[in-house]
């Protein structure tokens, strides 16, 4: 495997650190996204019980008011004038209602004015307010706003205005929303009113003390602004912490907004709230990050693993690679030696035949017979094995063919001599002088030719031929045609001689194209080599 291939395996790694990220991210952006609506939806819950439990003090207080107003209203008595029964059943009828007890958020006044001199005096009054019994309240500025000529039976609503808490007689402990009815009877000296002072931040307190029975109220704030002029008038934390008057209207998706008597009150989640409604909600994705880091170390552990192993085969082969290599050149070394020898013991041996009688002469053919014998069985053992033939012959790739024809005439004749074959060589007179080939193994493969033709034919005759021709490349094509009265032989079949192995492998080597044939009619056998060169 290639040094970059291997490399790109650390992309595997790399892809797994990022699907995780991706994964995390994602899971984040999900448990946020969920975490926000939880909180969402708990805020919503919180706000509405506390905004639904002060509706319920509202309208209760609105109930009881009305029920003590209609007895008035009922009561002849206030047309009297002067007439102390009527204010004690004034003070009666509201004890009756429950509004002038000291454990309600709200505060009902009972005042007269003189219609004649305008003086206006308390007749009943909570504990709270005792302050101001018998005195002329005419000049209190959160009276000022109070029309006495109202004739309606509907509750008028005001909003205590900043200035009053400073000045006004009845004390308040912060922003509170009045409204009152003007109880008139027309032929009456006096007129009464009856008068209830709802403190902001006293209603505050009685939607905690009701929550506090289903458990610890939600740490919430609650701002409270006068709707005709924008001005804060309450800033209250349920868990009493420090909490001013925002500069504008909160606008905000955690908040809840309701109306009553002319302001406009917004429920908030205080810090304290938002941290411990995400206390227990998880938007940190641990577990995803856990099992990507566990993933990425198990796809990291692998390729290094891997590459490890990679990294000790391929040193294995390399060394496999080498001793075979080592092996290689050995042989071709051996091989080279070997052939070189062989081919001056066979020179010698020609030479010697020269000069030798025609006894002597025969010795020599067989010692030549048998050196070609052995090259052949020298070649194939060495093309079997593998080995590139270029490390065992030199790179002459230029053939001489007259040398060729002559030594494969001498080996032909070698052969034949003693027996009862009679042998005939033809060489075209065309031939060219020289062939692009490895002269040592293009020799070979004529010598594994005429041996094999040897070999199958004891009785009849052998004849070799050499011819060229131009193929269409320009090229020079050798023909090497042997022919024989021999039996037939399977060149790829198992059981194929020597010679006829020697000259399949060396074919194959050279590129050689072998075709045979019968001939049943001259019970002869053809077989035909073509070498083509190679430039």
């Amino acid at each position: 495997m290639a040094a970059s291939s291997l490399s790109r395996l650390y992309l595997i790694p790399i892809a797994v650190l990022i699907l995780g990220i991706f994964n995390a991210l994602f899971a984040y952006s999900s448990y946020k996204t969920s975490a926000d609506q939880q909180l969402l939806d708990q805020f919503r819950s919180d706000a509405n019980i506390r905004i639904l439990i002060g509706d319920a003090i509202l309208k209760r207080y609105q109930t009881k008011t009305r029920s003590a107003l209609a007895t008035l209203d009922s009561n002849s008595l206030l047309a009297g004038s002067g007439a102390g029964g009527s204010e004690r059943l004034i003070s009666i009828a509201l004890s009756a209602a429950d509004l002038i007890s000291a454990d309600t958020p709200f505060a009902t006044v009972v005042l007269r004015r003189h219609r004649d001199s305008g003086d206006i005096f308390p007749v009943v009054l909570p504990p709270r307010f005792c302050a101001v019994t018998g005195r002329e309240l005419s000049a209190d500025p959160m009276l000022s706003a109070v029309d006495w000529s109202s004739t309606t039976t509907e509750i008028a609503t005001l909003v205590a205005q900043e200035d009053w808490l400073d000045s006004s007689r009845f004390v308040l402990q912060g922003a509170a929303v009045l409204s009152y009815r003007v109880l008139d009877r027309s032929s009456a000296v006096w007129q009464y009113i009856a008068l209830s002072i709802v403190e902001l931040e006293s209603l505050q307190r009685a939607i905690d003390r009701e929550l506090a029975v289903l458990g610890p109220p939600p740490a919430l704030n609650i701002v409270a602004f006068d709707i005709s002029t924008e001005n804060c008038l309450l800033a209250y934390a349920v868990n009493g912490s420090d909490f001013d008057c925002p500069d504008a209207t909160p606008s905000s998706t955690l908040v809840a907004i309701t109306e009553l008597y002319g302001v406009r009150v917004f429920v908030l989640p205080s810090k304290e709230y938002l941290v411990l409604a995400q206390a227990d909600k998880r938007t940190f994705p641990y577990r995803e990050l856990f099992w990507g880091l566990f993933v990425l170390m198990g796809a990291l552990t692998a390729v290094v693993l891997f590459l490890r192993n990679q990294a000790r085969n391929e040193e294995e082969v390399t060394i496999e690679r080498n001793l075979v290599l080592s092996q290689q050149r050995v042989t071709g070394a051996v091989h080279r030696q070997v052939s070189e020898a062989l081919a001056h013991f066979s020179s010698f041996a020609e030479t010697l035949r020269d000069v030798a009688d025609e006894e002597d002469q025969r010795y020599v053919d067989i010692a030549v017979t048998d050196i070609v014998r052995t090259r052949l069985e020298l070649d194939t053992t060495v093309l079997t094995g593998g080995a590139p033939p270029s490390l065992m012959q030199s790179d002459d790739n230029r053939a001489s063919l007259s040398k060729l024809v002559a030594r494969s005439s001498a080996y032909l004749t070698a052969l034949t001599k003693d027996g009862e074959v009679v042998t005939r060589l033809l060489a075209d007179d065309g031939l060219p002088e020289t062939i692009w080939v490895n002269s040592y193994w293009l020799e070979s493969l004529v010598f594994a030719l005429i041996q094999s033709a040897s070999d199958s034919t004891d009785l009849g005759f052998i004849e070799v031929a050499f011819w060229a021709e131009r193929a269409e490349s320009d090229n020079v094509v050798l023909f090497i045609r042997t022919r024989d009265t021999g039996v037939s032989a399977e060149l790829d079949h198992d059981t194929a001689s020597s010679p006829d192995k020697a000259l399949r492998l060396l074919a194959g080597f050279l590129g050689a194209e072998i075709s045979q044939k019968t001939d049943p009619g001259d019970n002869g056998f053809e077989r035909i080599v073509k070498v083509t060169s190679i430039a």
